[in-house]
Parts: structure tokens; C-alpha cells; sequence
């Protein structure tokens, strides 16, 4: 299993064959857990995953870096949507309109890549579609039954935006809606750049507003998740940071 707590960056996969492997990114870097983005079908209405929904890239594209990457005493992540595929409709849970289908799809990756941890990157206008938001949460809830029952203990993490005032009503949806389909929810990971300050003096103080957008969620949090000590919400923050210019 992963570590409880686990600096996990993502690899961008939608650059291969361009980009070095993830065992040369890992030799380079010394990172040894990455992020995998994205997983998406290759159009709407489909409900199969290539990795960017390219056919030059099929769900096991990655199998042998992975494996060279796990004897290095790292392992992934496989993430699932990003903006291109929410805003262009091919977001499984979007594209396909099968919970089971969809369901099996998070199964197929599970049993392809022997991971226990799957993350979903919910952006752009996958945030306002209630249907898909409602049909990912129940095949995830559907996969994790699925998991149990092979003993997997299948971990979900939710990457969504904020600002430093806090989650906005779409975003935390999201989360609210995997929480009322029974989902266990392993991880809220926050994406503390892309902020819509236009009036706030610039440069941006990046940290200090990580800091307030965390510290806003979690008092948003404490409300989602109502039988979970505070200390607990803490642990189910998680944080992607931008290296360098965002988009504003």
C-alpha cells in the first residue's frame, strides 16, 4: 500500500512518447509515487479507457514501466478525467451511461495495474453534470463492494479546485454526492492554484493562500463528513501545488 501520507506529482502521460518513462522520471527526480493523468474513453458514449482516450495508448500501456518503477520500491496512482476530458465529455462517468459499465471499467484498471488507490479529477463541466457526478459515485461505491469483497481495500481520492475562500457548491457536490452513495472517501485533494483573484495584489502569495484555502475546506469538510474528528478531516486534505505560472 501506499504511504499514509504520500507526495504523489503527477506524470503526464498525454506528452508520451515525448516525455521520459515514469522509472526514468523516478531516477531523475527521486520521486518514487506518481499521479497517472489521465484515464478517459476516446469519445462520447463510450464507456472504454485508454490512457487520453488514445488507441496508441490502451489501458495497459504501462505495464512494464510500472512494474520497473514498483522494483524501485515506488508505485501509481491512476487518475481518471483532467479538463480536457471534463470539458470535452470523455470523463467515463460523463461519456458512459452504464453505472455498472463504468464500474467495471474502475475494476479493469484495478485488476490491470494491481492498484488500490484510484483518483478523480472532476473539473470543468463535468462539475455541473448531476447525472454523470451521480453515476460516478455510484459505480465508485458499486467498484469498493467490488474491492471488498476480493479484499482490496480500494482508496478514493476526489482532486477538485478551491479558492482560498473555500470550496464552491460544484466542487463540493462532488464530494457530497460520492458521501450520500456510501462512498468511503480516502482523500479531498485540493488544487491550491488557479485562483480567481483578480483585485489581489500581485505576485501571489502562493503559500499563505494554500494555507487559507485548506483551512476554509476543512471547516466545509467538517460538515460532510459529520462523524469524523477534526484531526481526521485533516488527514483527508490533501494538496496539489503549481510549480511555477498558473493560468492567472
Amino acid at each position: 500500500p501506499l504511504p499514509a501520507h504520500v507526495y504523489a506529482p503527477y506524470y503526464e502521460t498525454y506528452l508520451a512518447p515525448r516525455t521520459p518513462s515514469i522509472t526514468a522520471t523516478s531516477r531523475a527526480s527521486g520521486v518514487r509515487y506518481f499521479t497517472l493523468a489521465f484515464l478517459q474513453t476516446a469519445r462520447k458514449g463510450s464507456c472504454a479507457l485508454d490512457w487520453n482516450g488514445s488507441a496508441s495508448q490502451p489501458l495497459d500501456y504501462y505495464l512494464a514501466d510500472i512494474a520497473a518503477l514498483r522494483h524501485r520500491g515506488g508505485d501509481v496512482i491512476p487518475s481518471f478525467g483532467g479538463y480536457s476530458a471534463d470539458q470535452g465529455g470523455t470523463e467515463i462517468a460523463d461519456s458512459c451511461h452504464s453505472v455498472a459499465k463504468i464500474a467495471q471499467a474502475y475494476e479493469q484498471v484495478i485488476t490491470t495495474y494491481h492498484v488500490s488507490r484510484l483518483d478523480m479529477d472532476v473539473e470543468a463541466r463535468s462539475l455541473t453534470s448531476k447525472a454523470g457526478i451521480g453515476r460516478r459515485s455510484a459505480a465508485i461505491a458499486m467498484a469498493q463492494h467490488w474491492a471488498a469483497r476480493r479484499g482490496i481495500h480500494l482508496r478514493i481520492q476526489f482532486t477538485i479546485g478551491i479558492e482560498p475562500s473555500g470550496l464552491d457548491q460544484h466542487n463540493l457536490g462532488v464530494v457530497r454526492s460520492a458521501v450520500a452513495h456510501g462512498v468511503q472517501v480516502s482523500s479531498v485533494n485540493l488544487m491550491v492554484f488557479d485562483y480567481y483573484l483578480a483585485h489581489e495584489p500581485k505576485p501571489l502569495h502562493m503559500g499563505r493562500l494554500a494555507i487559507e484555502a485548506v483551512t476554509s475546506a476543512h471547516r466545509q469538510l467538517m460538515a460532510v463528513f459529520p462523524g469524523l474528528s477534526a484531526r481526521r478531516v485533516w488527514h483527508l486534505e490533501g494538496m496539489t501545488l503549481l510549480p511555477g505560472i498558473d493560468d492567472y
